[in-house]
This record gives C-alpha cells, sequence and structure tokens, in this order.
C-alpha cells in the first residue's frame, strides 16, 4: 500500500534557483516535523463531513424524486417503488453517516410522492375488480 505524500512548493531561496515543486513522502514529512506514529492518520480518520458520502446521497435522492415524479406521467406503479426504495436508501444513508442533510427534503419528498401514488394505484385496481365482478355477474336483457 502507497503512502500519501505531500506536494511542496519551494520559493526560489529555498532551493538556490527557478521555484520547483516536489513530492515528500509522508514518512519525510512526519520526520521533518516531528509528527509521532500516533498522531499519523489516514483519509478515514479525518473528521469532518465525506464530500463524496454526500454526492452519493444527493444523487440517490435526486433519483427518488425523478422516479417518482415520472411516476405519475407514466402510470407505472414500479416507477414508485424505485422512487420509494431510493429515497429510503438516501435517508438511511443520512442518518447512518450525518452527511448529506440538504438532501433530507428531496428524500422525503420523494418517499410521500411515492406513497400516494402506490396507494392511488391500488385504489384503482380494487375498483377496476370491483367493475369487473359487478360486470362479469350481472346479464344482459
Amino acid at each position: 500500500m502507497g503512502e500519501i505524500g505531500a506536494w511542496l512548493l519551494l520559493s526560489s531561496r529555498a532551493v538556490g534557483h527557478n521555484t520547483a515543486a516536489r513530492r515528500i513522502p509522508a514518512a519525510d514529512l512526519a520526520d521533518r516535523f516531528h509528527i509521532l506514529q500516533e498522531e499519523r492518520c489516514t483519509m478515514s480518520q479525518i473528521p469532518g463531513p465525506n464530500p463524496a458520502m454526500a454526492s452519493a446521497i444527493g444523487s440517490k435522492a435526486t433519483t427518488a424524486l425523478i422516479c417518482s415524479i415520472a411516476c405519475w406521467f407514466l402510470c407505472c406503479p414500479l416507477l414508485s417503488i424505485a422512487g420509494l426504495v431510493f429515497a429510503m436508501q438516501a435517508e438511511k444513508m443520512i442518518q447512518q453517516n450525518n452527511v448529506g442533510q440538504e438532501h433530507a427534503g428531496k428524500a422525503s419528498i420523494a418517499k410521500i410522492v411515492s406513497i400516494v401514488h402506490l396507494a392511488l394505484s391500488a385504489l384503482g385496481a380494487l375498483i377496476q375488480i370491483g367493475m369487473l365482478a359487478i360486470g362479469g355477474f350481472t346479464q344482459p336483457g
């Protein structure tokens, strides 16, 4: 596994001629700045929000909202199920990682829209089944 290093921009005074940049390995940096092994940390240990996770949450929330809105125009309950799944995944990621709270609104709206569409689709299916049952058992004339 490679070590993380740093690029240092050295001024012309430091190198004696033109300004230059060079990569210094992490071990040399630690030795140069007297950083103890216990004080070193990897990228996963660095505190603060993870921008990649926030981007993934935003992507899931946006996908959920698109599926939830598209299901109304395409009359497709499968899209509302997909929207509901993506919205629940986004909400779960927000709770687990404590990142991406700005996307919680999109995920909640997508979840509500999907649930309403599923409920109305189920109601419409029941009405159609009822109408078929009534019409199927009556004899004309």
